[in-house]
């Protein structure tokens, strides 16, 4: 099994805590932890949240971007482009973890690398309706391939993942579409750390991430 990649950075049940936790026997089971993606000047870069950072708005997750930044979020049936102007996105809406999203930074700005922070999601769910396109990406920032399945990978792999369901990953300046037939993706495309695609399920379903 190939060895998945869970980017944390820390996580709340520390070995140093131990002895306080003894004392009172009161402790936390978040994880917390950060992921960076880089972000070219002047090209359409399709990211996604994977951590929530307990407000998890366009610009708490996007710190870095510069002014005339545009973030184009999808609203089900087309993108709405949002430009950060003096410091800011008005609107400034809500994108969940399990959401992508678009990140296009003027020319001027250069390469940049965005960094997500937040408290990983141990268990969760991503809800696929019949036949309607979700861009998303995976609610704990694993790294893998599209065939694999079980905990501690993206379980895109999942027979819960029905066949004829349509992923669209972004190749750079367009969307390349595969279809999941016998059970599997075909050429097991590699999925990177906060990395958005579409998904268009063959029937209602469901898509489970969790860390075991």
């Amino acid at each position: 099994m190939r060895t998945k990649t869970l980017f944390l950075a820390a996580a709340a049940l520390a070995a140093g805590l131990a002895s306080s936790m003894a004392q009172s026997n009161v402790y936390s089971v978040n994880i917390v932890g950060y992921y960076g993606v880089t972000v070219p000047a002047n090209s359409k870069t399709l990211v996604a949240n994977q951590l929530d950072n307990g407000t998890n708005d366009l610009a708490g997750l996007t710190t870095v971007l510069p002014n005339k930044s545009v973030c184009y979020l999808w609203t089900g049936s087309s993108f709405q482009g949002i430009t950060k102007t003096a410091g800011s996105f008005s609107p400034d809406p809500t994108v969940a973890p399990g959401t992508g999203f678009f990140i296009l930074t003027p020319a001027t700005a250069g390469t940049l690398t965005n960094t997500f922070v937040g408290q990983t999601l141990v268990s969760n769910s991503v809800a696929l309706p019949n036949s309607s396109l979700v861009l998303v990406g995976c609610m704990i920032p694993f790294s893998g391939n599209m065939n694999d399945s079980g905990a501690n990978t993206l379980n895109l792999g999942s027979a819960l993942i029905p066949n004829k369901t349509i992923a669209y990953l972004w190749a750079g300046s367009s969307f390349t579409g595969i279809t999941k037939t016998s059970g599997s993706w075909p050429g097991n495309p590699a999925i990177a750390v906060g990395q958005g695609y579409f998904l268009s399920s063959k029937g209602a379903s469901t898509w489970n991430t969790w860390i075991q």
